[in-house]
């Protein structure tokens, strides 16, 4: 699901936004072109939810991290972010996009980690460069869950973006291959083809290392024969499964981790 929303086109009442919405232009923060972040209440969130609508040259959009814990978001959610924000600048035809979040560290962060990283596998922006524009809300930051370290340090949404920049840097996330001249296949991952995978339904595995590194859930015991069943609404895939997967990934090596 998606991560944002635009303003209703069938909102209760039509307004001027830049009259009508005077403190949001105030504090709002410009974080690349036609693109604005600001934080509100969840009251003020909420009623500029029922009221702000599209308009020509302008429109709120309404981010929801909707995470029961605060962990660092899959690519595939960057992807999709990326594609609304995409998408909603293109619908506005060169007006300019507020993102608005609400004035809670969780949803702040993660707000920032997505569009941090459409900034710079979309747009191309150094970390550096991303991280200063973010300067006047980094005090509201608030750290990521380290599931991998277990007790050790958390991550920090710095980390995030240079774990991001790095896989821009090698070829590995490129969001818009048609407009790269150095776009190589092999050495990038297949956007279309990680969404399918990502899916729960299809496996919930994730390439890391294009043509190197496949992550996986630990297969399930299933009778001969079996590839999949569904238990208490999650879908649970056995050693079949994988194995017809692996072949189309050339997999010549799998290592149980834990």
């Amino acid at each position: 699901s998606t991560s944002m929303k635009l303003g209703s086109e069938n909102a209760e009442v039509r307004h001027d936004p830049l009259s009508a919405f005077p403190k949001y232009f105030e504090n709002h923060i410009k974080i690349c072109e036609h693109v604005f972040i600001s934080i509100v209440s969840a009251d003020d969130y909420n009623l500029i939810d029922r009221y702000a609508t599209i308009d020509p040259e302008f429109a709120f959009a309404f981010f929801d991290s909707r995470l029961a814990y605060l962990t660092p978001n899959t690519l595939a959610h960057l992807y999709n972010f990326h594609q609304d924000i995409i998408n909603a600048t293109e619908k506005l035809s060169g007006g300019d996009l507020v993102v608005l979040v609400k004035s809670e560290p969780k949803e702040i962060t993660a707000a920032a980690l997505l569009l941090g990283g459409h900034m710079i596998i979309g747009q191309g922006m150094t970390t550096q460069e991303v991280a200063e524009k973010f300067v006047p809300v980094s005090s509201m930051f608030a750290h990521f869950e380290n599931s991998a370290e277990g007790d050790g340090p958390d991550l920090t949404i710095n980390d995030c973006w240079r774990a991001l920049h790095r896989a821009k840097s090698l070829g590995w996330a490129n969001f818009n291959p048609a407009l790269d001249p150095d776009y190589e296949e092999r050495a990038s991952i297949d956007m279309e083809e990680y969404l399918h995978y990502d899916d729960t339904a299809n496996g919930a595995m994730h390439l890391v290392d294009p043509s190197r590194l496949l992550l996986f859930r630990c297969p399930a015991d299933l009778p001969a024969g079996q590839a999949w069943r569904d238990v208490g609404g999650r879908r649970e895939f056995g050693a079949e499964h994988y194995a017809g997967v692996f072949g189309d990934f050339d997999v010549r090596l799998v290592v149980r981790c834990g």
